[in-house]
């Protein structure tokens, strides 16, 4: 068997690998999550992501308890902290923006 054969093949399964992978994705999560898990949310990403949805200003606390919810494991402020600074550069190509309402929380904007 030759080499190129053998990354052809390769090349193959990942292909019906990554579409395995989407219709499970799909069958799994409903659809107002789909969207977020495109962009390679985790799943405590989408939990926090989908309460900045819900409200207008969520405050660190109210995201440390999502996270507590989700892992249930005791968050930290900083963990929030650090999360949404990986939800924003997740979302960057996204039409939602994260805002840092300073010593209170953060907010979200739906850019067009």
């Amino acid at each position: 068997m030759s080499k190129a054969s053998t990354i052809a093949e390769l090349r193959e399964r990942i292909d019906i690998l990554e579409e395995e992978n989407r219709q499970l994705q799909e069958a799994l999560y409903p659809d107002e999550m789909s969207p977020m898990w495109r962009y390679g949310l985790t799943k405590c990403e989408i939990a926090l992501f989908n309460r900045l949805l819900q409200t207008e200003l969520a405050t660190r606390e109210t995201l440390v308890n999502v996270l507590e919810a989700t892992t249930r494991k005791p968050g930290a402020q900083k963990t929030v902290d650090v999360m949404m600074h990986k939800i924003r550069r997740k979302l960057k190509h996204s039409p939602h923006k994260i805002h840092t309402v300073w010593g209170i929380g953060y907010r979200l904007e739906k850019c067009q």
